[in-house]
């Protein structure tokens, strides 16, 4: 995906915390990024049926989608959004199956916080798992970062 970004913070804590954070650095991106192979397909499908359908512009992120006399209003902006949200869900849940399988790590006593941004052109989805957060900021006229909440 063009204009993306993903960043992530996780920190370990208990005897094999260290483990778990650096397990869940290198599974969740990759697990993301299938999740939103899989979306993606669907996107490329519902641009082949806006093609060969009779669709037309709705507006600039809008598009009419009518296949077998059913139409449906498919709004890009909300859709992405929901991907991306579903996306992260999705592979949060993924790591946590994943490191309750593992035998070689306790994950009763140990375990990590994890605190993920996902940029895509100009959404921005950020998560959060544990008592980590992330602070959105901007800068004011005198270049100093002042939170945003």
């Amino acid at each position: 995906m063009e204009d993306t970004v993903f960043c992530g913070v996780f920190d370990g804590h208990g005897p094999y915390g260290h483990v778990i954070a650096k397990r869940v650095k290198d599974l969740l991106p990759l697990k993301l990024g299938s999740n939103l192979e899989s979306y993606l397909s669907c996107e490329e499908l519902l641009k082949e049926i806006s093609l060969n359908a009779a669709d037309r512009m709705t507006s600039d992120s809008l598009v009419q989608i009518s296949a077998n006399g059913e139409s449906r209003v498919y709004n890009k902006d909300q859709d992405m959004v929901q991907m991306l949200l579903t996306s992260i869900v999705k592979a949060y849940r993924f790591m946590d199956k994943e490191l309750k399988m593992q035998v070689d790590v306790d994950c009763f006593c140990s375990g990590t916080t994890a605190v993920t941004m996902f940029k895509q052109g100009q959404h921005l989805v950020v998560g959060n798992i544990g008592d980590s957060r992330v602070v959105l900021g901007t800068r004011n006229k005198e270049n100093k970062l002042v939170p945003f909440q």
